[in-house]
């Protein structure tokens, strides 16, 4: 009877210990939650800032076209050809 008491009160000392370290890793998987979370706000506003920055650029590169096209023309218009 002795031995069985033993087991009994180290089987609920295991499952105590597990229950300690199922609680603990759940607070670990939230605090990971909210790091992703987190994470996903940075990258979200990351990419709002990114698409300003590739439109200006975009803006730009129209511009700068805008300008060739034109000295293009004038080129020819006061040169004959666009070879200098």
């Amino acid at each position: 009877m002795e031995v069985r008491s033993e087991l009994k009160s180290d089987i609920a000392t295991v499952r105590l210990e597990m229950k300690k370290g199922f609680v603990s890793m759940e607070a670990k998987f939230e605090k990971l939650a909210a790091t992703v979370h987190a994470t996903n706000a940075i990258v979200e506003e990351q990419n709002s800032r990114n698409k300003f920055v590739m439109d200006a650029i975009q803006i730009s590169m129209d511009n700068l076209q805008k300008i060739n096209d034109r000295v293009s023309r004038l080129e020819k218009t006061n040169y004959g050809s666009s070879d200098l």
